[in-house]
């Protein structure tokens, strides 16, 4: 297993993915920022508070190998704006290339994450965050 490659091609990908959750979030117009498209779901603010909440639990399973939703809160603190938002999810991106920069040094055969008692491989981890990310859109 190509250890870079496989690093750099979700490095990639999320990428991608980033920059569409940050032109949704850009994109929705200040009267929608409270918006909710049905009474079982939160505003879009609050649901982009959740995805940087659960994002941080996705880059700290990449480091502690077991993801635990019980922390998400506390990495969102900030007034619940749009450029908080985005300013808060850039310096996570950060966080996440350190971090998948220290993984390029192990070997993926043996990286698995406790995704609430599943072994997750790499790939299908990366996967997972991928998804999560995408189904808010």
């Amino acid at each position: 297993m190509n250890t870079s490659l496989i690093i750099e091609e979700f490095a990639s990908s999320w990428a991608y993915t980033r920059k569409m959750t940050n032109e949704f979030i850009k994109c929705v117009p200040k009267e929608k920022w409270d918006f909710s498209h049905h009474p079982k779901f939160g505003p879009l603010s609050q649901q982009f508070r959740h995805m940087v909440g659960v994002y941080g639990c996705y880059i700290d399973a990449f480091i502690s190998r077991k993801m635990d939703l019980s922390k998400k809160k506390a990495y969102f603190s900030e007034p619940l704006n749009r450029e908080n938002i985005l300013s808060v999810l850039g310096q996570m991106d950060l966080k996440l290339k350190g971090v998948l920069n220290e993984i390029k040094n192990e070997d993926l055969n043996k990286f698995t994450v406790d995704f609430f008692g599943q072994s997750m491989g790499f790939t299908e981890y990366s996967h997972v965050l991928i998804q999560h990310e995408c189904s808010h859109f």
